[in-house]
């Protein structure tokens, strides 16, 4: 557990007001909140991001996504008038904290200490968001060079992620539009106008995120149309190639009749002139489908 004491302007601080913990820890600091089993039930699963108005406190979980997205930084937070809870294992989670906590001149209430540690879990997205969209602009340039290798695992894994950003930013947006309605009366005008900006921040993300799964759709409409001109091709090169042997397996049917009497089977020269009709007519097939840009 570690504790920090926050000075609040035009308010008279004389204990810690801001308490990290883990779950474990959390009862036995005595804090109570009414319906204390949802909220516990909430923060041991804590699949989405979430902020509840209980009687007297507001309660909430967060479950933010690592930089790979393969992995999830959990935490719950209970606002009561006089102190923070923020309850949570994550080591990176605590460095946070302790930088916002170092820096005193950038808040004034807790529920503006929590505002900053929020802004702080969002700091780095537009960048983040930038770095994939240049990703994406690669990829999609390595499929018109047909140059890509594991294209549909590629694009899956692209449409996970932003799924899950797409996801989260929209629960950030829930989130923010709450403390803005629910808890306003308790904000200085401060305050309320940093949440909002806030929120506006996160729905400025939430529409990158969306403009990037349509620029994903868009690659695998690409990707898709790349394989049926390559399939169409194939089946145009088979197609002509069927063309240009039809006529010889007439031939070679034709004189596979085996009727008693057929001249040219008897003549010298039957042979040959065979040969070399069947290669006049591949050349002039051949010169005919180039003039009709089929081969």
């Amino acid at each position: 557990m570690k504790s920090y004491r926050i000075n609040i302007p035009e308010k008279t601080v004389t204990r810690d007001n801001v308490i990290l913990l883990d779950k474990s820890e959390l009862s036995s600091t005595g804090v109570i909140i009414s319906h204390r089993e949802r909220f516990a039930v909430d923060l041991e699963n804590a699949h989405y991001c979430k902020v509840d108005t209980f009687s007297g406190c507001l309660a909430g979980t967060m479950r933010v996504p690592e930089a790979d997205l393969d992995a999830f930084m959990k935490f719950g937070f209970i606002l009561k008038e006089d102190v923070l809870y923020i309850i949570s294992k994550s080591d990176a989670l605590y460095d946070t904290v302790d930088e916002i906590a170092s820096d005193e001149e950038s808040f004034c209430s807790l529920s503006q200490f929590l505002l900053h540690l929020f802004e702080r879990l969002i700091s780095d997205d537009s960048r983040n968001l930038v770095l994939t969209e240049e990703e994406l602009n690669d990829f999609e340039e390595s499929v018109l060079d047909n140059d890509s290798q594991n294209t549909d695992e590629h694009i899956l894994i692209l449409r996970k992620r932003l799924s899950q950003l797409h996801s989260y930013y929209e629960q950030l947006i829930d989130v923010g539009e709450t403390m803005q309605m629910n808890y306003s009366r308790d904000m200085s005008e401060g305050e309320v106008h940093g949440w909002r900006l806030f929120t506006k921040r996160a729905e400025r993300l939430h529409d990158h995120v969306e403009s990037l799964r349509e620029h994903i759709l868009q690659i695998r409409e690409l990707y898709q149309s790349s394989i049926a001109k390559k399939q169409n091709y194939i089946i145009n090169l088979l197609t002509v190639i069927t063309a240009m042997f039809l006529p010889l397996t007439l031939i070679a049917g034709w004189y596979g009749m085996n009727f008693k009497v057929m001249p040219e089977l008897a003549w010298k020269y039957g042979y040959l002139i065979v040969f070399v009709v069947s290669v006049l007519i591949v050349v002039v097939e051949i010169i005919i489908f180039r003039k009709k840009k089929i081969l």
